[in-house]
């Protein structure tokens, strides 16, 4: 009897591996860059996760495979499903590009970014020397926290 349960449970626990089905579905890749074919991939792995099912798919040539996709690959997994995520891809690595070279313009142009210690003061000190009412001060305030701001934004962000 034990011997008939433990056959049973290995049974059961290797029967998913047994059973795994690969399935696969060819993609017309002819006009596409060699960017977009290298990263199919991936990109495949990011439908499929959105879909419900993280996994990196085999490629082989244009044919991308799934185990036991819980999904019908050849309607997630499409030309035009890849090339929109390659383009939103590229949308996004483009706006991030800008945003990292905007923030390093600040941070470079901002004197109190780059000044020393003793030069802030100063420069501080001559702000504030002629300041002779709260309009002024509040003025000055200002210019100096939207420096300090900015600067401290810019270095976060690169």
């Amino acid at each position: 009897m034990k011997r008939v349960i433990w056959i049973l449970i290995c049974w059961l626990s290797l029967s998913p591996f047994a059973y795994s089905a690969v399935v696969c579905t060819t993609l017309n890749t002819s006009t596409w860059t060699p960017e977009q074919k290298a990263l199919a991939a991936s990109l495949a792995n990011e439908i499929a996760g959105l879909a419900g099912a993280a996994q990196v798919p085999t490629i082989s040539g244009s044919t991308l495979c799934f185990t036991n996709p819980p999904f019908v690959v050849g309607n997630i997994i499409t030309e035009t499903a890849l090339l929109n995520a390659s383009n939103t891809d590229r949308t996004r690595d483009t706006s991030a590009q800008t945003t990292e070279a905007a923030l390093r313009a600040e941070f470079a142009g901002n004197l109190i970014c780059t000044e020393s210690l003793a030069q802030i003061d100063s420069d501080i000190d001559t702000a504030f020397t002629g300041v002779i009412d709260i309009i002024n001060l509040q003025t000055q305030l200002r210019v100096y926290l939207k420096k300090l701001a900015r600067c401290t934004r810019a270095h976060i962000g690169i």
